[in-house]
């Protein structure tokens, strides 16, 4: 079982809990989005939690049929704390990230902390990285600053 996933998605499913819990005292026009998100990670993380076990159960079923030549090409290397790590460093920068965005702005926040997880995970080419996080951020200014008229600050004040 992939322990990375396996935390992210119950820390994914932590942080829902923790905004929706604190949405709750919004005023019900205010809340709609962060309520919206919050149950869209949720579900979304739960989801992941779900399919890793679901993947370990389905490994360790072909595993024990002796039989099955997909048991083969799936090696069982050990799981190293470099793997800990990583998860617990991206837990930290979202941490930083949510601090960040009312000093530095969002666009701001949110290019340094995918920046930053990017080059955590190193599972992601530099090109596709960077054509990923404009059309990322571009896509959620679009939606949430000029659709929707969020008021947040997108740029450093200083």
């Amino acid at each position: 079982m992939n322990m990375s996933r396996l935390s992210l998605g119950v820390f994914g499913v932590g942080l829902a809990v923790f905004f929706f819990v604190q949405n709750m005292g919004y005023p019900a026009r205010a809340a709609q989005i962060p309520l919206m998100f919050a149950t869209a990670v949720g579900l979304l993380s739960l989801a992941w939690i779900v399919q890793e076990v679901w993947s370990t159960s389905k490994l360790l079923r072909t595993r024990a049929c002796p039989s099955s030549s997909d048991s083969d090409s799936i090696s069982s290397a050990p799981r190293t704390y470099n793997q800990y790590i990583k998860a617990f460093s991206i837990y930290a920068l979202a941490l930083m990230y949510a601090y960040s965005i009312g000093l530095v702005g969002y666009f701001l926040a949110s290019a340094l902390f995918m920046g930053f997880a990017l080059l955590i995970v190193r599972e992601v080419g530099f090109r596709y990285a960077l054509i990923g996080s404009i059309a990322l951020l571009g896509t959620i200014g679009l939606v949430f600053f000029y659709f929707l008229g969020l008021n947040m600050p997108m740029l450093p004040t200083f």
